[in-house]
C-alpha cells in the first residue's frame, strides 16, 4: 500500500511538471499569435482565416489519432486556443 502512495506522489509531480510545460507553451503560442496579428494588420489581412483554422484542426486530429489521443479532446483544446488567438489579434 505504501508503494502505491509513492507511485501516486511521483505521478502527480510529473503531472504538475507537464501542466507547467503546457502553460509555458500556451504563453509562447500567444506571443507568436500576437506577432502574426501585428503582421496581418500591417498587410490589411483579416484576423479570421477559416481555411487555416480548419487545416490546423484537421492536422491536429490526424496527429491525435496516430498518437492514440482522443481527437475530440484535441479539437476542443485547439478551438479554445483559436478563439484566444482571434481575441489577441483583434
Amino acid at each position: 500500500m505504501n508503494q502505491d502512495r509513492i507511485v501516486i506522489k511521483k505521478n502527480r509531480e510529473m503531472l504538475d511538471k507537464i501542466t507547467d510545460d503546457l502553460i509555458k507553451l500556451v504563453y509562447k503560442r500567444g506571443k507568436l499569435v500576437s506577432e502574426i496579428g501585428k503582421a496581418k494588420k500591417h498587410l490589411g489581412i483579416k484576423v479570421v482565416d477559416s481555411k487555416r483554422e480548419s487545416e490546423v484542426l484537421e492536422t491536429a486530429r490526424e496527429k491525435a489519432l496516430a498518437a492514440g489521443v482522443d481527437q475530440n479532446l484535441i479539437s476542443e483544446i485547439l478551438k479554445l486556443l483559436i478563439k484566444d488567438s482571434r481575441r489577441k489579434q483583434e
